[in-house]
């Protein structure tokens, strides 16, 4: 496979991604009255949140077809591939137990099946959990399946000569400036919802990037960037169809104002700006994780000297 699938310039990802998002906003900005929600009385969509669950599981399901159908082609990394499809989904059944109270609300509950799972605050759906378990799932099958079934690629081996804790400070600085950027507009901009705190900002931020800038630079030269970028867009695309068109408007869920960091889109039933950048986020976490794994199971030293170097 030509080095070039490993290799897209960061401008040529920031142009692929400016010329989707620019038209968007101007089309956005002329939209001066916010598009109403939904009368939920008379439920006027039973099980929707349930069935619209289908977003994630249909295509998980697909590319485990495919998989298992190709039985010669195998997916590389397998110790990796299980221990990112573990470990993430269980982190974020953690942190929505201890948030999704604070960060969301469940109006129409008519559009769930009604089981309600007990968190921190209150209770949620058990489509909640669905919905960021199956997000984990299927984004990391559609980036393996890309890679192999698209570009017909193994993955590069990692070199396991070095601790995969490698600061990298300008990803740090990033995340540390994006989040005090939030802060600053939470507190200061020009809207009306300066009470709180931006913590579901905050939280995007230091969740996708905080421990990215800890290993980037052990694991930049092995994510496939054209798979990466593949999936980024669809997935993005997909939450913008589900959450503006559906699940905002007829209130499947909907977000705390106190704690976003106050831009709202008008045209998008008052949808803010953290709700746009959760998929893009996931998207980004799942696919350095997956790839920081895949350094720490190729190191002959075990998981400690993978992390810290050897002689550690």
């Amino acid at each position: 496979m030509s080095k070039r699938e490993y290799h897209l310039p960061g401008p040529t990802l920031l142009a692929m991604v400016g010329v989707v998002v620019l038209p968007t906003m101007l089309t956005l900005a002329t939209i001066r009255e916010p598009r109403p929600m939904m009368p939920i009385e008379g439920n006027p969509t039973p099980l929707g949140y349930t069935m619209s669950l289908g977003f994630w599981i249909i295509p998980a399901i697909a590319m485990a077809v495919w998989f298992l159908r190709h039985k010669d082609i195998d997916i590389p990394d397998r110790k990796a591939f299980y221990t990112t499809l573990v470990i993430l989904p269980l982190i974020g059944c953690v942190l929505d137990i201890l948030f999704a109270t604070s960060f969301f609300t469940f109006v129409n509950l008519e559009a769930t099946m009604g089981l309600m799972i007990p968190v921190v605050g209150g209770s949620v759906p058990i489509e909640e959990f669905v919905f960021y378990i199956m997000g984990f799932v299927v984004i990391l099958l559609a980036y393996v399946w890309v890679k192999v079934a698209w570009l017909g690629s193994r993955g590069r081996l990692p070199t396991p000569d070095k601790g995969i804790l490698q600061l990298h400070w300008p990803s740090m600085l990033f995340c540390l400036g994006l989040v005090a950027a939030g802060f600053a507009y939470k507190w200061y901009g020009p809207h009306d919802h300066h009470d709180g705190y931006p913590g579901y900002f905050a939280f995007l931020v230091l969740a996708a990037f905080g421990p990215v800038a800890l290993m980037y630079p052990s694991i930049k030269a092995l994510i496939s960037w054209r798979a990466f970028s593949l999936v980024m867009f669809i997935t993005v695309a997909v939450s913008q169809i589900w959450e503006a068109s559906l699940a905002v408007p007829y209130q499947w869920w909907g977000y705390q104002p106190e704690q976003m960091m106050g831009i709202f889109i008008p045209g998008w039933t008052n949808l803010p700006l953290e709700a746009s950048l959760l998929w893009l986020v996931v998207t980004w976490a799942t696919v350095t994780w997956y790839e920081a794994f895949r350094v720490i199971y190729a190191h002959p030293g075990g998981w400690r000297e993978a992390l810290r170097g050897a002689g550690a």
